[in-house]
């Protein structure tokens, strides 16, 4: 026979283990998308910040390998800092996930992906 108390307890643990279900399905269904400002390059990646498109614009064969690479590289990282955003409106609409939870979630994602890298 358990005590109330140990069966509250259970039935939180049980609430917040499938709140934290609910959000790595909703995460790890996540895309963002970035172009760069001289329409170069466009990069998206996955909601481990991995790139899984690039598409280079018409001009971007008139850039040196290396400033191609740069903006390339700048593009993804753009697109890596929206993440967090996107994470932050997944944990809002995930019921029964607490603050303090929701707050450790997103700031993981905020310091691997800073909006501002340079």
């Amino acid at each position: 026979m358990t005590d109330y108390w140990e069966d509250d307890l259970l039935t939180a643990a049980r609430a917040d283990a499938a709140a934290l279900e609910d959000l790595a399905e909703r995460v790890t269904a996540l895309r963002a998308t970035a172009t760069d400002a001289a329409g170069l390059a466009t990069v998206t990646v996955d909601a481990g910040g991995v790139p899984t498109d690039l598409v280079l614009g018409r001009n971007a064969t008139r850039r040196t390998p290396g400033e191609l690479a740069a903006v390339i590289l700048a593009t993804m990282r753009a697109a890596q800092a929206k993440l967090a955003a996107q994470v932050e409106a997944a944990a809002r609409g995930v019921p029964g996930l607490d603050d303090a939870t929701r707050a450790e979630i997103l700031g993981e994602f905020r310091a691997r992906y800073p909006e501002e890298r340079r």
